[in-house]
């Protein structure tokens, strides 16, 4: 997997809140911090991928975006993080 530092990043982020409903992902959220955005960078991802995935507001990094769109995870479990099913 050529993503693997991008998925491993994303997993290394504390999740601040997370949403699903109905067997769907809605959001998972880290605060969008300085140390956060260097680490997101450092992985390999874009400035306008994580304005992407940033709220209105911009307090808030939702991990869903950049895992689900910009990497090869294609699932999010609480305790183990994004990961790509086959």
């Amino acid at each position: 997997m050529k993503d693997t530092a991008k998925i491993k990043a994303i997993n290394s982020l504390e999740v601040i809140e997370w949403s699903a409903g109905l067997g769907e992902l809605e959001y998972v959220l880290a605060a969008r911090t300085d140390e956060n955005l260097q680490v997101l960078l450092a992985a390999g991802f874009t400035g306008e991928e994580i304005a992407h995935a940033t709220d209105d507001g911009e307090m808030e990094i939702d991990l869903s975006t950049l895992a689900l769109n910009y990497t090869s995870a294609n699932c999010w479990d609480k305790d183990k993080g994004f990961y790509q099913e086959e």
